[in-house]
């Protein structure tokens, strides 16, 4: 037997329907500390249609990171509202997008949202945070953007008492080409909020 009681992340490889979806509600069932699930977008809105499955995405995730595979291009970001309705718990979320406003759809859509990596079939540049500050709703600059070629990561409150959390952070991610400028936006962003 293996014990699931420390689990926190998983990783389901698939990419189309999983055989046996059940023995990821299993899974769910022996892991009260899963919150983080690593998918294909495919497998994932297969899944969909099992109604127990989708309480515990619900209740339990609260990271969503999607797998992308030429396959999966095929389906495109509009589809996904069942899965923003599923998953609207979700706080860190990696996915493509089609286009800039699909980060304001995604922050209409997941109300818990706090870090978002988007990858985008084309290049962002320095006016996408120029964009993010005019179109995010109540940005006022509780937000901090960086972009890298097609990628765009986003740290984001919507509400600066939630801040606190920042205080013991799960995970950063950072990157080779992080500069320092970068790095201080960050600090004097939260940095009140921190004790």
């Amino acid at each position: 037997m293996v014990n699931l009681l420390k689990l926190k992340e998983l990783h389901v490889k698939d990419d189309g329907r999983m055989k046996s979806p059940l023995i990821l509600l299993e899974i769910f069932k022996e892991a009260p500390h899963l919150s983080s699930i690593s998918i294909y977008p495919s497998t994932l809105m297969a899944l969909l249609d099992n109604g127990e499955l989708c309480q515990y995405f619900n209740k339990m995730i609260t990271k969503l990171l999607f797998y992308h595979e030429k396959s999966d291009r095929s389906i495109f970001f509009d589809k996904f509202e069942r899965v923003w309705k599923v998953f609207n718990n979700v706080e860190q979320l990696r996915c493509d997008i089609d286009r800039l406003e699909n980060v304001i759809e995604l922050l209409n859509h997941l109300p818990k949202l706090s870090s978002l990596h988007a990858s985008s079939q084309t290049s962002f540049d320095e006016n996408t945070k120029l964009w993010l500050k005019d179109n995010l709703p109540d940005s006022d600059e509780n937000f901090c953007a960086q972009v890298y070629g097609r990628t765009l990561n986003l740290w984001i409150s919507r509400h600066p008492t939630h801040l606190r959390s920042f205080e013991n952070p799960q995970s950063i991610d950072m990157y080779q080409n992080d500069n320092r400028g970068f790095i201080a936006n960050f600090y004097r962003l939260f940095k009140r909020y921190l004790p």
